[in-house]
């Protein structure tokens, strides 16, 4: 749980820099891409999305068990991720 907690962390600590760059407000939402169950976790305790992809050792089944919202094969249908990222205008669940 530790380096969840980091990993997490390091979430903050990038949502608090894009914000500042762009000039974001705290209503925009945060959207974590990664690979691992601990991808999804670090994205759950954040308050992020989550966009897990399949493309690592982690097959599709493990990446749903740890409850990703969105789990991808690849990052080849880049019109479906495109949607899904329109798509999140309302704070995670």
């Amino acid at each position: 749980m530790v380096w969840n907690a980091r990993r997490s962390a390091l979430v903050a600590v990038a949502r608090k820099r894009v914000r500042a760059r762009y000039g974001l407000g705290t209503e925009t939402p945060a959207v974590l891409i990664g690979d691992t169950p601990r991808d999804v976790e670090a994205a759950l305790i954040s308050g992020a999305h989550i966009v897990a992809v399949a493309s690592g050792e982690h097959r599709e089944s493990e990446l749903r068990h740890a409850s990703a919202e969105l789990v991808l094969s690849d990052l080849l249908d880049l019109t479906g991720l495109m949607r899904h990222l329109r798509e999140l205008d309302v704070p995670p669940p």
